[in-house]
């Protein structure tokens, strides 16, 4: 399916439910019913799935929203460092609800991101540690490194190479999968040298540098499923309803900011969803999409279609003709009111036996052999 029109019409990607809690609020997968609620709103807001946020928190932080790595700036359930935190935070946050966090947050000239309030940077930082925001950021992080490497791959990522993306990046997750498949044997500490330093444990073991399929498997085989996953980019990729916009002003929600911030992004989104839907409601009335509609039948033109050539269309004298068919219209009625009449009969027998059973405890709700319900007395309980 072609990613753009996924984007358009794509449902979300489906919620893997986790195991019921305990009466102590914590799953059979130690998961507290705060982060299962913040995964599920994550799930459904970015379009990223609920069992995937679920396994990486696992395998970042062991689900501890205050986990902090010895090594690095990572902190909170999925381990963010603050460069990639404040990146991600100032280019998705609108689209995220947060963009009075993104507002604080500049890019400087050499491409680093910055907080110039000391206390509002601490606190930015610290949302790392809200089960709410670090999901809803995680999710769109990973809807942004599925975009990347299915352009750079040329097929959506399984969700063990999407882990592989938020562990080393997008580009160095893509350099991974690529020389796994050409050159699986190679030095996974030569092709990623910042990386191996980094990590250590993943790229050496007993001082012995590990192959790229080594690190490859490490990384993804802990994520399940190795079917390729569709990450939904939103339910609709830009603001199409504004057609005498310029597009370069056009905000797009998938993305969360507008052309000027992004160096033509959001036009080139605008512009690829505009042409999938071209594709799909073609004006010479044919479909691009692979997707036809079958086209209606002549009794069903003639009966319903009020724009078929007068020849075919005899929807006036049809209709004409019923309202005057009453001996028709009046045999339907008195059959329903037969059947009617059956069905109140036998609830009105099995009520009265009901009351004879139990006598005070159950009330005469109105059903009479007679006729239909009484839904005033009904409801009244006379």
């Amino acid at each position: 399916m072609n990613p753009v029109f996924q984007w358009v019409y794509g449902t979300p990607a489906q919620k893997t439910t986790a195991p019921p809690t305990t009466s102590t609020g914590i799953s059979g997968a130690g998961i507290s019913d705060r982060i299962e609620q913040a995964f599920d709103a994550a799930s459904d807001s970015t379009g990223t799935s609920f069992q995937y946020l679920v396994d990486t928190a696992q395998r970042e932080s062991s689900l501890r929203t205050d986990a902090k790595a010895s090594t690095s700036s990572a902190t909170g359930l999925f381990q963010f460092v603050e460069g990639t935190w404040l990146q991600t935070l100032k280019e998705e946050g609108p689209s995220l609800g947060l963009g009075q966090y993104s507002a604080e947050i500049s890019k400087t000239a050499s491409g680093r991101y910055q907080v110039a309030d000391p206390t509002e940077r601490q606190k930015i930082l610290a949302l790392r540690e809200d089960p709410k925001v670090s999901s809803l950021v995680a999710g769109a992080f990973t809807r942004r490194n599925a975009d990347s490497l299915r352009d750079d791959i040329g097929r959506d990522a399984t969700a063990g190479e999407l882990y592989a993306a938020h562990f080393l990046g997008a580009k160095g997750a893509s350099a991974l999968i690529g020389a796994t498949g050409s050159d699986p044997t190679s030095s996974a500490a030569d092709l990623l040298p910042q990386a191996a330093r980094a990590n250590p444990a993943i790229f050496y073991e007993g001082g012995r540098e590990r192959s790229v399929a080594e690190v490859y498997a490490n990384l993804t085989g802990k994520h399940g499923d190795t079917t390729p996953v569709a990450v939904n980019a939103g339910h609709i990729v830009a603001r199409l309803d504004r057609a005498d916009e310029p597009a370069a002003t056009r905000w797009d929600p998938a993305l969360g900011y507008t052309d000027a911030e992004t160096g033509g992004g959001a036009s080139q989104r605008v512009a690829e969803a505009e042409s999938a839907l071209s594709g799909v409601t073609s004006t010479e009335g044919t479909s691009n999409s692979g997707w036809t509609a079958a086209a209606p039948t002549n009794a069903f033109s003639s009966i319903y279609r009020a724009d078929a050539p007068a020849t075919a269309n005899g929807s006036s004298s049809f209709w004409q003709r019923f309202s005057l068919s009453s001996n028709l219209f009046h045999a339907a009625l008195a059959d329903d009111g037969s059947g009617l009449g059956k069905v109140a009969s036998g609830a009105a027998d099995t009520s009265a036996a009901l009351r004879a059973s139990q006598p005070g405890q159950i009330l005469d709700r109105g059903f009479k052999a007679s006729g239909p319900l009484n839904l005033a007395s009904f409801l009244n309980d006379n």
